[in-house]
């Protein structure tokens, strides 16, 4: 998957202190997450299981 070491946007309170510029990169993430039509998203950290998920709906 293309930026698959790219941050999700979700660095600790990062997505609360800076919300617009989380989303952004989220979007950025997700451009690269879609057109794999994955069915699974694997991911080490609580956070970016949020905001992966977030962006998925």
């Amino acid at each position: 998957m293309p930026l698959a070491d790219i941050c999700c946007g979700r660095e600790g309170i990062y997505n609360v202190l800076q919300n617009q510029m989380s989303m952004d990169v989220l979007m950025r993430k997700m451009e690269s997450v879609n057109p794999t039509k994955a069915s699974v998203i694997v991911r080490a950290n609580p956070g970016c299981m949020l905001q992966l998920e977030a962006g998925a709906r």
